[in-house]
């Protein structure tokens, strides 16, 4: 859990490197996922949106 600007947030990546990563066709497709409370649903999207932007994942083949 993170404490962002008064919001909590939890971020999880569920790959490490070397994973094979493949397209989302579903939820069950995902690398992980960031949520995050917030003082209503338009902070709680502005503080997922600040997190998921830190995420990078790269590619190769």
């Amino acid at each position: 859990m993170l404490d962002t600007d008064g919001t909590t947030a939890k971020m999880r990546l569920d790959v490490e490197v070397g994973d094979r990563v493949h397209p989302v066709r579903s939820s069950h497709d995902r690398a992980g996922y960031v949520i995050a409370d917030g003082t209503d649903a338009a902070d709680a999207a502005r503080v997922c949106k600040a997190l998921a932007d830190r995420v990078r994942i790269e590619t190769s083949g």
